[in-house]
C-alpha cells in the first residue's frame, strides 16, 4: 500500500489484515473513507453529502490512512518494498 492506495483498495486491504489473511506493506495510505451521495435539488444545482463512512472488521478508522504492518522494509537484492510494488 501507499499514499495512492485509497476507497475500495483500502477497504480490501483492512479487511485482509483485519481477518489475519495478509499483512500491509508498504507505506501510510491516503484515507478516503467517506461515502458521498450527490442529491439534485429542485433549483437544478446539487448537492453532495457523506452518507457513511468505511471501516474494517473490527471498526478499524480508514479515515487519515492505514499505517502498514512493515514499511522501510527492504528484500534480497536491495528492492524496497515499493519497488517490489511498482515492478508489479
Amino acid at each position: 500500500v501507499d499514499a495512492g492506495s485509497a476507497s475500495a483498495s483500502e477497504v480490501l486491504a483492512v479487511a485482509l489484515r483485519g481477518n489475519c489473511r495478509a499483512p500491509l506493506i508498504g507505506t501510510r495510505t491516503y484515507g478516503k473513507a467517506a461515502v458521498q451521495g450527490v442529491f439534485g435539488l429542485p433549483n437544478k444545482e446539487a448537492v453532495a453529502l457523506t452518507v457513511a463512512r468505511y471501516s474494517g472488521p473490527h471498526g478499524e478508522k480508514i479515515e487519515g490512512g492505514l499505517e502498514p504492518d512493515l514499511s522501510n522494509l527492504t528484500l534480497p537484492g536491495g528492492l524496497s518494498a515499493a519497488g517490489l510494488m511498482a515492478a508489479l
